[in-house]
């Protein structure tokens, strides 16, 4: 409980310094809900796209909390893998970097009330049901797995091979199942062609895909200090 107004002041402002850092990590497109879709363009091309395993770790936090750790397979790269020696089973993803332009939620936006900064979506009709727009436009991780049969994966293959590229066209996501259930599909649909400059950008100035699904990097401002100390490294090597 807060108690005065310069406590709940200074908690306002914390509150707001913990969602800004908090926006320096890369997001994860998510959809959660029947129904939900997004609309985005593929920043990563066709000979970029990263398929990898991990296993899913179980583990307890310092506060004595059970949660779960999804870890990199190392087996395709070194040949050797301890969870694989262990039995332990995997699941497969598949990685892109794309540019999410909106998406569609089927509820409101959850951080209102907890976070300062936290925006309303506006609500939309679709199809008679209330759902709330999202106004993203911003780079975000396309992490799917291959899906049923994989689904997913050959219409991402299908469509490169068609289009002769991934990056010439927005795509909608579409979730349909409800939260948890076991049978949710996914599901892309290709818009016209349409040229977009930003794609080519954000390609020269995003951090390596591989060093994001490796774990190497998990905000931009990480990618940024990297490159930073390389550039430095480089000028000592000049002078030295």
């Amino acid at each position: 409980m807060l108690s005065g107004l310069k406590q709940i002041k200074e908690a306002s402002e914390k509150g707001a310094q913990v969602s800004q850092s908090s926006g320096d990590f890369i997001p994860i497109l998510i959809l959660r809900d029947n129904g939900e879709y997004a609309i985005l363009r593929f920043i990563s091309p066709a000979d970029e796209v990263i398929q990898a395993n991990f296993h899913t770790i179980e583990e307890m936090s310092s506060d004595g909390r059970k949660r779960f750790r999804d870890i990199l397979c190392t087996y395709f790269d070194k040949g050797s893998c301890e969870h694989c020696a262990k039995g332990e089973r995997f699941s497969v993803y598949i990685f892109l970097w794309s540019y999410v332009r909106d998406i569609i939620h089927k509820e409101q936006n959850p951080r209102i009330g907890t976070d300062p900064s936290a925006l309303k979506w506006q609500q939309v009709k679709i199809s008679g049901q209330i759902f709330y727009k999202e106004e993203v436009n911003k780079p975000m991780i396309f992490r799917i797995k291959p899906g049923r049969g994989g689904n997913l994966k050959n219409q991402l293959i299908d469509y490169a091979e068609t289009y002769g590229t991934l990056n010439d066209r927005d795509y909608k996501f579409t979730r349909s199942g409800i939260r948890k259930d076991p049978t949710t599909s996914y599901s892309l649909t290709p818009k016209n062609p349409e040229e977009e400059p930003l794609v080519e950008k954000l390609r020269e100035d995003l951090p390596a895909l591989a060093d994001f699904v490796t774990g190497k990097i998990r905000r931009f401002s990480e990618a940024k200090q990297e490159t930073k100390e390389e550039k430095e490294g480089e000028v000592k090597e000049d002078f030295f």
